[in-house]
């Protein structure tokens, strides 16, 4: 059985959603940390760490319950067998993918995480007609007590390679969010290579074996191959998503996510982004701090790392607990100090952390 109270079968909510479509006034669902409105409106903002996973893998929840992660994760975007209809009518998801989700629902539930669902590529027919498939997800989330939703769109990689498409695909995450906020629920999307949309014809070369990747017009050459398209991060600065949690952070070598990273804060609002790091065995110690650092140092609205994927690896667990922190009590007299895990971190009585200046004014 799923668990209950707030997981029916699927079976029962799909046929309620999916079989008749209907307007109806669907109760108010308060996030306890989403409320979208007040995120950028200046609330008080702590760092936040969430991570993508699979029902597939039962060490997944066991992580979220392994009391030396505690604390660490604020919520999941979950991979359960969701997926758009590509007639542009709602949202269906595989039973079977979604009953391996169960234990993993319930052990984000009982550490007071949230749970997302993530959805795939945006079928045209959605893009283009949006409101029979956002009153599928209010109400599917509403029925199977979800947080919110969080798009994995990479049709065209970055999602879309050409600014008219862009600006379209634009059009519906912002009606779908707005729309899920007024039930406090979320929106976010993984997004990569967005410096490569254009202003030019739609012509991918998409032929033989290539991925999508190789073929796409925005992922086939390097960043400075690709001339600065400003409406691009307008379009991303202005949106009423809750979060752009950034792929290209995930590969190459640290230069590159240095890179990367650099091209997002300068031309994103910060308050939208969500750095996301991927489990590597390639990156070394040196490679760690420099990563930590520079989200740390060089982004200070930015207060979001997303993780891929759940179990996440052992090595960045001191990391985050020392990003998330603030680097409250560490880097004492070093501004690299707060992830040098040489260095201990202080603290005062009753295992709390001292009162320290804040990095930046170090010297």
């Amino acid at each position: 059985p799923l668990p209950a109270p707030m997981m029916p079968s699927v079976t029962t909510a799909l046929s309620a959603v999916l079989i008749c479509i209907v307007s109806v006034a669907l109760p108010q669902k308060r996030s306890r940390v989403w409320a979208a409105t007040q995120q950028h409106e200046g609330a008080s903002k702590s760092r936040r760490v969430m991570a993508w996973a699979t029902g597939s893998n039962p060490l997944a929840p066991n992580q979220l319950r392994n009391a030396t992660w505690s604390g660490v994760f604020d919520g999941i975007q979950a991979f359960c067998g969701a997926s758009f209809r590509s007639d542009g009518l709602g949202i269906e998801i595989d039973e079977a993918s979604w009953a391996s989700c169960v234990d993993l629902f319930q052990a984000a539930k009982d550490t007071g995480a949230e749970f997302h669902l993530v959805l795939g590529n945006v079928p045209d027919a959605v893009v283009s007609n949006p409101q029979p498939t956002i009153d599928s997800a209010i109400k599917l989330a509403m029925e199977l007590g979800l947080d919110g939703w969080s798009l994995d769109d990479e049709y065209d990689c970055a999602p879309r390679s050409t600014l008219q498409r862009f600006r379209d695909w634009m059009n519906f995450v912002d009606i779908f969010a707005s729309e899920l906020h007024s039930h406090g629920l979320a929106l976010s999307a993984a997004v990569q290579a967005m410096f490569g949309i254009q202003d030019v014809p739609y012509t991918p070369d998409c032929g033989g074996n290539k991925s999508a990747a190789e073929c796409s017009q925005a992922c086939d050459r390097l960043p400075s191959q690709y001339p600065f398209q400003p409406e691009v991060t307008e379009l991303m600065s202005n949106s009423r998503i809750d979060r752009w949690l950034v792929m290209d952070t995930y590969y190459f070598t640290t230069a590159r996510f240095l890179d990367a990273l650099d091209w997002y804060v300068e031309n994103v609002s910060n308050d939208r982004l969500g750095m996301a790091m991927m489990n590597r065995d390639d990156i070394t110690d040196d490679g760690l701090l420099a990563r930590f650092y520079a989200i740390h140092s060089k982004a200070e609205q930015m207060d979001w790392i997303n993780i891929f994927l759940l179990p996440a690896n052992d090595m960045y667990l001191p990391y985050l607990r020392r990003w998330k922190s603030n680097c409250k009590g560490c880097g004492i007299q070093s501004r690299l100090g707060c992830f040098d895990l040489t260095v201990s971190c202080t603290t005062g009585g009753h295992g709390k952390e001292l009162e320290l200046p804040k990095l930046r004014d170090l010297v």
